[in-house]
């Protein structure tokens, strides 16, 4: 099913599964590693709505800087998979970020640069105790009830040190609008796990 979603000057086209999960065309790329899935994961488990049960519908295709056309992974907004603008380069948005979160460091940045043109596919879920189900080309399970968000997320960048990393995640809510958006993420590591220390919004609907 293709549900058209309007706001802020820019229209959202989603390849919603509603009632059964389609098969989708994505492109193959470099692997996710264990610690991709951890950054993505701590991201979903903030973002999970509080006393929900309900799944939560996972691109496999991750998000890239591509525009007109964007990736294919069942979201796009503006021409764009939401990581940019089509009228913002990814340098412009990464220095962005930077002056917005000053933690983010030139290496992250670089990183980020990096990871955003690589198109990869998640072959499982993100380990985290929120219910998910895959949505992608060659993914056959379907959901146990109706999904009530979306989540598409780029390659996360990763620091040297493995201690810092920057994701960007779009989610899209069915339940409340001014809930869809898509935001870049700075998250640090301390006692063996993630933690979100900021954000920057790229797009928001329903403002």
């Amino acid at each position: 099913m293709r549900k058209l979603i309007s706001g802020l000057a820019a229209v959202i086209c989603l390849a919603l599964p509603l009632h059964l999960l389609a098969a989708q065309e994505s492109s193959k790329g470099t692997g996710l590693s264990q610690a991709d899935y951890e950054v993505a994961a701590t991201v979903l488990q903030a973002e999970y709505p509080a006393g929900s049960n309900k799944p939560v519908l996972v691109a496999t295709q991750t998000a890239t800087f591509d525009c007109n056309p964007p990736v294919d992974n069942g979201f796009a907004i503006g021409g764009c998979s939401g990581m940019r603008s089509a009228d913002t380069t990814p340098e412009a948005l990464v220095e962005r970020l930077s002056s917005a979160m000053p933690s983010v460091t030139v290496e992250l940045s670089k990183k980020m640069l990096h990871e955003g043109q690589v198109p990869s596919t998640l072959t499982h879920a993100l380990p985290v105790n929120v219910p998910q189900f895959l949505y992608g080309k060659g993914v056959t399970e379907k959901p146990a009830s109706q999904p009530e968000m979306a989540f598409y997320m780029s390659r996360p960048a990763i620091a040297t040190d493995r201690g810092h990393a920057l994701i960007y995640v779009g989610i899209v809510s069915w339940l409340d609008q001014s809930k869809s958006m898509g935001r870049y993420f700075y998250l640090e590591k301390s006692g063996g796990h993630w933690i979100i220390k900021g954000h920057v919004v790229t797009w928001q609907l329903g403002t």
